[in-house]
């Protein structure tokens, strides 16, 4: 059964979490998550985790709307990063080569933690156990 994408805001601090449920696909979808991110810049969000835990499947759309909100927020002098991929999940970021783009941690409360700490360069990343 095709599981539209639901989207929830938290906070930690200064950072907001972004969660998304269901399959991030499609045009519609990959506009909603668009624009819900747009939002949160506009009101001055620069520090986002997306977290992936209830995410079902992704596909190009989907992909391509992560990528370009991570271009739009490091445009801006911020960060987008992932947390707690499924393996299904996990498996597409693999095959279009975004591990070496994205940060992508273990568990939110990880993700969020970062920010405290300085990014490692793309070489000190280390890959999910997966």
């Amino acid at each position: 059964m095709f599981a539209h994408l639901q989207i929830a805001e938290d906070r930690a601090g200064n950072v907001v979490i972004v969660r998304l449920t269901g399959q991030l696909v499609a045009e519609e979808d990959a506009l909603g998550f668009r624009n819900f991110v747009d939002a949160l810049i506009q009101s001055g969000a620069r520090r986002l985790v997306v977290n992936l835990r209830e995410l079902s499947y992704i596909d190009s759309c989907g992909v391509g709307s992560l990528v370009a909100k991570f271009v739009t927020i490091k445009q801006l002098g911020g960060h987008l990063k992932l947390a707690c991929p499924n393996s299904r999940v996990l498996r597409i970021l693999t095959i279009t080569g975004l591990l070496a783009v994205f940060e992508i941690f273990d568990s939110e409360e990880a993700a969020v933690r970062s920010f405290a700490a300085p990014s490692p360069a793309p070489a000190d990343r280390q890959p999910l156990a997966g």
